[in-house]
């Protein structure tokens, strides 16, 4: 199958709210995680014209929202923007058609195949040969046996990848700390101690701490506050994010489908 033209990659920050409920038998909850920020980052082919995105209002570069005391449904906002977002790109590309533009040594290299890219069987008088080209730019894309072009039909979703590693996050933050919106105006780090982690009962380590600083000094956290720190945490992970599910590593992630009729 073609791969989509556009992928779209996310991750959530979270409060870690303070709390004593008993969820179980022997279980007791110590913590409410309440999203406090999302955001995402549009990932198209690189036939796709720069143009085109900008005609149908597909943002190029990372989209960040952060909540507050005032607005603190986070998750529903993240809901109702990607799947805006998702009809955009379904009106995209339902309306462009563009036709194929072939080089001269393009159209040479279409005559002289003999078998299809696909299915890898021969040409003959039964089994004739198309040409596959993408819809948004022109591009010559394979020489194909017709039946074959046709399973490389678009699909009429989306996908939208969640950055979740399994350790909860793979960043130095201090989220025990963040338990609610105020925390997030701070305009110094925390202390080294604040980074104690629950979660795994570990402390950070001095290296780590100081990794801590130069990103806070690097990013200017007196401007940003504290809260803009993990914004900065967000962006780097839409790249890495990509980089893997590109690659197929075995780290686990979350898969959206996101349709659009």
């Amino acid at each position: 199958m073609q791969r989509h033209p556009f992928v779209i990659y996310a991750d959530f920050e979270a409060l870690i709210e303070k709390q004593t409920e008993r969820v179980g038998a022997s279980t007791d909850g110590i913590h409410a995680h309440h999203p406090m920020s999302y955001g995402y980052f549009v990932k198209a082919a690189a036939d796709v014209p720069v143009a085109l995105m900008e005609k149908y209002d597909i943002p190029q570069t990372p989209v960040v929202y952060r909540g507050s005391e005032s607005r603190d449904e986070v998750a529903k906002h993240f809901v109702a923007s990607v799947i805006a977002l998702a009809t955009r790109l379904g009106d995209l590309l339902k309306a462009t058609n563009v036709l194929i533009s072939m080089s001269v040594e393009e159209v040479r290299m279409h005559n002289a195949r003999s078998v299809c890219d696909m299915c890898k069987l021969a040409f003959t008088e039964t089994r004739w040969k198309v040409t596959d080209h993408c819809h948004l730019s022109g591009r010559l894309r394979h020489t194909l046996y017709a039946p074959c072009n046709l399973k490389l039909a678009t699909p009429k979703f989306v996908p939208s990848f969640l950055h979740n590693l399994s350790k909860y996050d793979a960043h130095v933050y201090p989220y025990d700390f963040t338990d609610y919106w105020a925390k997030l105006e701070q305009l110094t780090l925390p202390a080294i101690e604040d980074f104690y982690s629950t979660l795994t009962e570990e402390h950070i380590k001095d290296t780590e701490y100081q990794f801590a600083k130069d990103v806070s000094v690097m990013y200017a956290i007196r401007a940003d506050r504290l809260g803009g720190l993990g914004t900065r945490f967000q962006n780097r992970h839409f790249y890495t994010t990509h980089i893997i599910i590109t690659n197929w590593t075995n780290i686990t992630y979350l898969l959206i489908i996101t349709n659009y009729n």
